[in-house]
């Protein structure tokens, strides 16, 4: 997929929330999305398990491994990356979708994927980390969960304390919000996606011929 503006049809934002496991991201992002017309969800596709009450093309695409690779083959995956024995990647389609329905897109990925995406998409990616209110929390919220075993957990939080510390490098991500409480964390990255449409730097001459003509 090509970054320039050729197609008369604009690239839509790429809202990206970036967090540990059990930090909330799924959730915050549903919520978002489900109050925002303008803005769609992207569904990532996952060779791992679904778990309980988790639905095929509603919370991810499972597939095998098998079937995963063969998309990563055929460069249908416009990022992806891989986390113990599971695969998670974002396809190509998913963006291509919100380009046709001049919709912005959310996705929930992972620091790597943030990065693949600032790549291909400078001027239209936007990325917001969020993050519990403590590490104890975090711990406490993965361990409430009961989807992973002991050294899952361990592996887990050891990414959380390595994805805190790219923070410290000002250019990873745009936003950081703290989600102390669902309302709180969806209020927060909801004024961001306002703000954001807002900028006057996203506009080009013929856009504001357009919205100012007389």
């Amino acid at each position: 997929m090509s970054n320039d503006r050729a197609d008369t049809t604009p690239l839509p934002l790429l809202f990206c929330l970036c967090a540990p496991a059990g930090s909330g991201k799924s959730t915050v992002c549903a919520q978002v999305v489900a109050n925002d017309p303008q803005l769609r969800r992207s569904i990532s596709t996952t060779t791992r398990q679904p778990r309980p009450g988790e639905i095929d093309g509603q919370h991810y695409f499972f597939v095998t491994k098998d079937e995963f690779e063969q998309r990563r083959a055929a460069g249908r995956f416009v990022e992806h990356a891989q986390f113990g024995q599971e695969s998670y990647g974002t396809e190509t389609l998913n963006v291509e979708c919100a380009r046709e329905s001049r919709q912005d897109l959310m996705l929930a990925i992972d620091v790597q994927g943030v990065k693949r995406l600032k790549e291909l998409f400078p001027r239209q990616t936007v990325t917001v980390f969020l993050f519990p209110p403590s590490f104890a929390i975090l711990e406490q919220r993965l361990r409430s969960r009961a989807t992973e075993n002991e050294q899952a957990l361990v592996e887990r939080l050891e990414i959380a304390r390595r994805e805190i510390e790219i923070l410290r490098d000002r250019t990873f991500s745009d936003y950081l919000v703290i989600n102390d409480t669902i309302p709180f964390a969806v209020d927060s990255v909801r004024s961001i996606v306002v703000a954001e449409r807002l900028r006057l730097d996203r506009l080009s001459d013929t856009d504001l011929d357009e919205r100012f003509r007389s």
